[in-house]
């Protein structure tokens, strides 16, 4: 979730949502060429065994630079048996969620993009929230894309070991301090989080649904969606009358996924928001609940609502829109309309720069392999005259949806930003690190919930869990 309280239509993350481009591209945009030629670092490798009982030593991390930044806007089982990993000392839904503000408001609380994955990504990560940061990003003087980045070198300290079941744990708590915080991207991405801890942190997600924050309300009817938690459904069903189409539109897609009985009436009102509403990012939220819904019989209103104009609309967010309404007609059976995804991969403005993200995190849910060279291109790509490669934000979400397409080996982008004075690149480093899913991950994981900012801390959690959950379905095949 980087968690950057994201859209329900990106992540809620996921989960968050952390990308915005701010990179002058002096010629055309780029070429596809083959991945194996341009990023060595993510050639494929044969299956790994499952990671055994091994200890690694621990790490330290350098303490942060006193740098100013902005604060980040937005973003199951009882523990495995013990199974050591590295401590390290120091330094939550993404996907793509709604385009929700998660700011305090004084009055209800009003859309605005970005995130994962993560939430209204809006929020965390239940819906989708493309990806957006809360400030443009400067671009970086140009790596050479062959050698992996390694973490600066650290003292080693002597202290014990760290199970995964201890890792766990710690991961467990930081969710649950994060889910009550008095910011809401934070909650709502620890209300993402706190979906793969269950029963655990059920009471985090009910506490959600009654949330005085329309995103992070909207963040947990979605995770309630996503993990089908029928025994919340008595709580999930007023929220469909709400006067937020943010919160209503989750609540019929909890509904629908529990496999409870929603009234046409309440249907219909959330379809006709695809036709009246003059916001993009609510359309873009009706069409990301619709596309999950899975109903085919929406399609041909998609279709039409797709082709309505919105002159008073910027740009750049029907442009989002665009991808969002495409990507839920996929997902209703009309493959065709992955080719704009795919289009969308090749920049030729610095404004095409965060349709390209959104673009790439969409083809990695879809799981569509086509891309991926062209994905690995944008991850290595240098601007011919300044030799700068893309922001950070867009280089590691492509990282991220990369891992989706089983290319997990992304993790040395993200080793660049573990200590940036920057904590939502922070945050979104460590949020690479659990969609890869790498246990080799873990120490670097273990020293990101020691991090100073609690962000960081949340998406480290998040990440542990996911790397987990990763491991335990390894095993089980």
């Amino acid at each position: 979730m980087n968690m950057q309280a994201t859209t329900p239509s990106r992540s809620i993350s996921s989960l968050a949502l952390v990308l915005v481009c701010g990179l002058a591209l002096a010629h055309g945009g780029c070429t596809t060429s083959r991945a194996d030629k341009v990023n060595p670092n993510f050639v494929r490798e044969p299956a790994r065994e499952p990671v055994r009982e091994t200890a690694v030593a621990p790490i330290d991390p350098p303490a942060p630079r006193p740098v100013a930044v902005a604060p980040v806007q937005p973003v199951r089982p009882a523990p495995a048996p013990a199974k050591p990993i590295a401590t390290a000392k120091p330094s939550a839904p993404q996907g793509r969620e709604a385009v929700i503000d998660l700011d305090e408001p004084s009055t209800p609380a009003k859309p605005s993009t970005t995130t994962p994955r993560p939430t209204p990504p809006g929020p965390a990560s239940p819906t989708r929230t493309p990806p957006a940061p809360t400030k443009p990003p400067t671009t970086e003087p140009a790596t050479a894309p062959s050698v992996a980045v390694t973490p600066p070198a650290t003292p080693r300290p002597s202290g014990p070991a760290v199970t995964v079941g201890e890792l766990r744990e710690r991961a467990i708590d930081a969710i649950d301090r994060a889910s009550k915080s008095t910011q809401s991207d934070l909650r709502a991405n620890a209300i993402e989080a706190a979906g793969l801890a269950m029963p655990r942190l059920e009471r985090v997600i009910s506490a959600g649904l009654s949330d005085r924050n329309e995103g992070v309300q909207s963040v947990a009817a979605m995770t309630v969606a996503k993990n089908r938690l029928v025994s919340m459904v008595p709580k999930v069903r007023p929220l469909v009358d709400s006067r937020s189409p943010y919160v209503g539109a989750a609540a019929v897609m909890a509904l629908s996924k529990c496999s409870e009985p929603i009234d046409d009436a309440k249907v219909a009102k959330l379809a006709e928001l695809l036709w009246t509403s003059d916001s993009p990012r609510i359309r873009s939220h009706v069409a990301y609940v619709l596309g999950e819904i899975g109903n085919p019989s929406a399609l041909p209103m998609l279709k039409q609502a797709a082709g309505l104009k919105m002159p008073k609309a910027a740009s750049a967010e029907t442009g989002l829109m665009m991808l969002q309404f495409a990507e839920a007609m996929v997902k209703l059976g009309d493959q065709a309309q992955i080719e704009p995804l795919r289009a969308a991969l090749h920049p030729s403005r610095r404004e095409d720069l965060e349709t390209a993200a959104l673009a790439a995190q969409i083809l990695g849910e879809l799981r569509d392999k086509r891309p991926i060279d062209q994905m690995v291109n944008l991850t290595a790509y240098q601007d011919p005259t300044t030799k700068e490669m893309y922001p950070a934000e867009v280089r590691m979400q492509i990282a991220a949806s990369l891992a989706k397409l089983g290319l997990d080996k992304g993790g040395f982008i993200a080793d660049k930003y573990i200590t940036d004075p920057n904590p939502q690149l922070r945050a979104q480093a460590a949020a690479v690190y659990g969609d890869t899913g790498r246990t080799d991950h873990y120490p670097k994981l273990a020293a990101m919930l020691e991090d100073p900012d609690e962000h960081v801390r949340l998406s480290a959690a998040y990440s542990v869990l996911k790397v987990q959950r990763k491991a335990a379905e390894n095993e089980g095949r």
